[in-house]
């Protein structure tokens, strides 16, 4: 029965139903006795209920310090101990508190959880106390030594705070000096998530502890970090060649940025090329000695994915012209929304344009090219933007007619020929960004199936390889040659994603893991500008069902664009602000060129009955909501419809190109009016029952993941915040020179994000829901207004 009990007041707790769990517990003692496990858990639960309520702090100290310990075991004793130490703390009783931590310590020094609490402790005073470093010290001795005990996914939190506090050490390296102190078992399995962190950390401070423990990643587990040491390899030597070729002389390259954040980014936080490369040069032929077979076999692999599938120059200038005139529209909606019609060229557009131009291939792509933009000075946007479409389209007719399925071994026998040219065996790429718990039902490739696909995208063209793997599964992989310089970012921030979903999984219903499931891509690096991502066979862009709809009304797809600039010199005169205007003919071009319908009629094309387009429609919803809350959270407004990729059979939203954005450079805070991008045709798919009822609560559930759990996003955004930081050239020289200041920032942008993960999960009192008829979700609510208004 006292189980029962017990059990019953657990669960009473974790739904937030503290006053029916401290109920529960005081029926224990109506009966006539309770075994000391029993016991024990009544005395953590109440205490658990107490250390919740500010105002009941003192209460909970109480019932641990009038708890008789005597019949309990020294690992309970030491558990009691760090619930003392915590309700000590959180009471500002520091002094007491870290005795009561360390006296639980010496009860049982087997125990990760009284290790880790204690190092939090220590973590929070270096905080509190920067920049001091003795509370660092402590924190990452405590941290280690609870990483080394510990089996459990959580050893990642402590992870992070490590290579964390690393980060903090002062010229007197005694963080750094803590780390070197721990001779116990090192966690090498969970250090594999932090592999891009411990790469940038080669040109830090702390770069000798980082050496050691990438060392034990290599001879462990060398497919995990082959990958990202070659790309990060490829990039110092070529950070060291500009460096010896000085800015003026350096080589043209002629991919210019997507956007204007891409040309503030940097390609890896900091792989600056002087210091890392040593470090990169030693670990590289360990790895090579330790699994020479390996290491070869892999290496052959990726030169012939890197130099036999490269695109072809036709494909290559569809890329380039489609940046091209992203960035123009970009630039043109800017201009115009804001009733400027001073539309010339800016400096950025032009030069980019006549790099692409000298770094075409002779011939006459090249000829006509200089031809139509060699006066690209003297163009309007308008001109300018007309002119790249032209290109496109006329590129994309070229890319049409040729066969959209080749012979791989057209491109590469030996890849055909894998299974025997091989040494050793090779697991299919991105296996180990999952966060699995071991790499024993890891999948290795069997062969490269013999055909070659030619997609066509809006953005570019990829070539998409299949790998069989032993277990007869089939991985599906886009060779996609970048544009964008913020591919390591995305791939950061994935990471970050995938951190936070494992951390915050424990307790999740089926219901839960399965609708707010996170579809996150899987990208493996293999040059610096060269990558593989994992893609489903049966995925299709937003940006493709407008392309659609297009092509069967015979629309421009810049048609709504050049009709906003005509219209908009003729209202602005009329209206008494732009910002009407901009209302207005946001609603003409959704009745006219962009009806809210397009969406949901292409979904409704492909469904094969009203219950799989219900069924599809709902899960879409669901996948909507995980995107919001995550754009939201970290303030990205960069997807555009050819970034948005959907399931055709389940209705999946998978989360590319999920990046902040930074209003003023260090600050990751939009100006945009709307809090998220919900369009008119999402709204209609969605439906408005959707909105009101699917839309607020999976919000709400993804956020509450996140915040429900203490610390959780603290421990992970200190670390990922500051290399987002890092990587932009305008910050990492103040990092350099003060320290102090790139905290600062770290902080100011780190609160920003928790403070508005806390709006999407933040619910009014029972009090003011009863009082003023309001929504339990109303500040959410709010938020979905504004999103949903014109």
């Amino acid at each position: 029965m006292a189980w029962i009990i017990n059990r019953f007041a657990h669960i009473a707790r974790l739904h937030g139903l503290v006053d029916v769990c401290i109920n529960s517990l005081t029926r224990i003692y109506t009966l006539p006795n309770i075994e000391i496990q029993e016991a024990f858990l009544k005395l953590r639960e109440q205490a658990k209920c107490y250390y919740h309520r500010p105002q009941e702090l003192q209460s909970g100290l109480d019932v641990i310090s009038n708890t008789n310990l005597v019949y309990f075991t020294p690992a309970q004793k030491a558990e009691f101990f760090t619930l003392k130490g915590q309700f000590l703390a959180k009471l500002g009783k520091l002094e007491e508190a870290n005795h009561a931590f360390a006296t639980g310590i010496q009860l049982d020094l087997g125990s990760p959880k009284a290790w880790a609490a204690w190092g939090r402790y220590n973590d929070e005073r270096f905080c509190s106390n920067m920049p001091d470093t003795t509370g660092a010290v402590n924190a990452i001795s405590c941290y280690m030594q609870a990483a080394g005990l510990s089996k459990r996914p959580r050893v990642r939190r402590y992870l992070a705070r490590t290579l964390w506090l690393l980060s903090q050490d002062d010229a007197s390296g005694n963080v750094c000096a803590a780390f070197d102190t721990y001779k116990s078992e090192m966690p090498t399995w969970y250090w594999i998530a932090f592999i891009p962190q411990l790469l940038a950390g080669l040109d830090a401070p702390y770069s000798r502890q980082v050496q050691q423990i990438l060392l034990r990643i290599a001879k462990q587990y060398p497919q995990a970090l082959y990958y990202g040491l070659r790309t990060a390899r490829e990039e110092s030597q070529v950070a060291r060649r500009r460096q010896t070729l000085g800015p003026s002389q350096a080589p043209l390259n002629s991919t210019p940025p997507s956007t204007a954040a891409d040309a503030v980014s940097s390609p890896t936080p900091g792989l600056s090329g002087g210091a890392v490369a040593p470090a990169i040069e030693d670990l590289m032929p360990k790895l090579k000695t330790a699994h020479p077979l390996l290491a070869l076999s892999m290496e052959t692999m990726i030169d012939q994915i890197v130099h036999r599938l490269k695109p072809c120059p036709e494909e290559d200038i569809y890329r380039l012209v489609h940046t091209l005139l992203l960035d123009g529209l970009q630039q043109l909606h800017l201009h115009v929304s804001q009733g400027r019609f001073d539309l010339g060229l800016v400096d950025t557009i032009v030069s980019n344009t006549c790099r692409v131009a000298l770094g075409l291939p002779s011939g006459a792509i090249k000829a006509r090219f200089e031809l139509d933009f060699g006066r690209v000075r003297e163009m309007d946007l308008c001109e300018y933007v007309t002119k790249l479409y032209q290109w496109q389209q006329m590129l994309r007719q070229v890319i049409k007619r040729r066969p959209t399925k080749l012979m791989l071994s057209l491109f590469s026998p030996f890849l055909v020929e894998f299974e025997q040219q091989k040494f050793e065996d090779v697991e299919v790429p991105g296996q180990y960004l999952q966060l699995s718990d071991s790499n024993d039902d890891f999948v290795r490739i069997e062969r490269f199936l013999p055909e070659l696909s030619i997609v066509l995208r809006s953005n570019g063209v990829s070539r998409n390889l299949a790998i069989r793997g032993g277990d007869g599964s089939i991985v599906h992989f886009a060779v996609q040659h970048s544009t964008s310089r913020h591919y390591h970012q995305e791939e950061r921030w994935v990471q970050l994603y995938r951190n936070l979903d494992a951390a915050s999984e424990q307790g999740r219903d089926t219901w839960e893991q399965h609708r707010l499931a996170f579809h996150l891509p899987t990208i493996v690096s293999l040059a610096p500008h060269i990558r593989l991502v994992q893609e489903q066979p049966n995925t299709f862009m937003l940006q493709d069902v407008y392309d659609s709809a297009c092509a069967r009304n015979g629309n421009a797809e810049i048609a709504p664009v050049l009709y906003f600039v005509r219209q908009m010199r003729s209202l602005a005169s009329q209206l008494s602000s732009a910002e009407e205007a901009n209302l207005v003919l946001f609603e003409q071009i959704c009745q006219r060129l962009v009806p809210a319908s397009l969406l949901s009629d292409d979904v409704r094309l492909h469904a094969a009955s009203p219950m799989d387009y219900w069924l599809y429609r709902e899960n879409f919803s669901y996948q909507v909501s995980v995107g919001i809350a995550l754009a939201y959270m970290i303030a990205s407004t960069q997807r555009t419809p050819a970034k948005l990729g959907i399931s055709r059979t389940t209705g999946n939203l998978f989360l590319s190109d999920m990046v902040p954005t930074q209003a003023t450079p260090g600050l990751m805070h939009s100006k945009e009016p709307v809090p998220f991008r919900l369009t008119p045709n999402i709204q209609v798919f969605v439906t408005e029952l959707g909105l009101e009822g699917i839309v607020p609560l999976a919000i709400y559930k993804v956020m509450l993941r996140f915040t429900e759990i203490e610390h959780l996003l603290r421990d992970f955004l200190d670390l990922y915040v500051r290399d987002e930081l890092i990587s932009m050239p305008t910050v990492k020289p103040l990092a350099a020179a003060n320290p102090l200041a790139l905290a600062e920032m770290c902080e100011r942008n780190v609160r920003l994000i928790v403070h508005r993960a806390g709006q999407l999960a933040e619910t009014l009192p029972a009090k003011d829901v009863q009082e003023k008829d309001l929504s339990p979700m109303q500040p959410l609510i709010q938020l979905l207004g504004q999103a949903v208004a014109p």
